[in-house]
């Protein structure tokens, strides 16, 4: 059995910017990878250039190669179409039925409160972080996001749930410093 592990975009960033293998570093017969449906929401909108003109190209190119390379598989529950916009649900035999844990934490109504949406993804403010916030209690998260939101209570309630803030490939292996961070 494997060690599930989501990443949320802002932990993409920071294994790009260190040129993290992920094959090396999470070995496919020990990790499995994953991704959530609002996270591949967010990285398919990133623009070629962010606002301050530096180019994302290299970071789009780095997720990509890493999707192909491990197969990785959105997750996202069985649903109907939403609507116009981005669709959350995967369709009958492609999306997984959502737990009774998972309805639950959602259901709740501090997990609801979402905020604007932004326009480049029809996401709420922190709709990614909720998809990924519900994992934490089976699967470990990797994150640099440090605003309060479903992440922050995750953690509060016991979800493993890793900032990569201060990770520095240089010093400590990428499972090593996860490990620690969990202890």
């Amino acid at each position: 059995m494997t060690i599930s592990i989501f990443i949320d975009g802002s932990a993409w960033n920071v294994l790009c910017n260190q040129e993290i293998d992920l094959n090396a570093e999470l070995p496919p017969d020990k990790f499995s990878i994953f991704s959530t449906n609002e996270v591949n929401i967010e990285i398919d909108a990133t623009p070629d250039a962010g606002k301050d003109g530096v180019s994302k190209i290299k970071y789009k190119r780095y997720i990509a190669k890493a999707f192909e390379d491990r197969q990785i598989p959105p997750d996202s529950p069985f649903g109907f179409n939403t609507g116009p916009g981005p669709q959350r649900f995967s369709p009958f035999n492609q999306g997984t039925f959502q737990s009774d844990q998972h309805r639950e934490w959602y259901a709740r109504p501090e997990n609801k409160k979402y905020g604007k949406v932004n326009p480049a993804t029809g996401l709420a403010k922190h709709e990614a972080d909720a998809s990924l916030a519900v994992h934490a209690f089976e699967s470990i998260i990797l994150t640099n996001d440090k605003e309060p939101g479903p992440l922050k209570r995750s953690i509060k309630e016991g979800g493993k749930v890793v900032l990569l803030s201060t990770f520095e490939r240089k010093s400590i292996s990428l499972w090593d410093y996860i490990s620690a961070a969990l202890k």
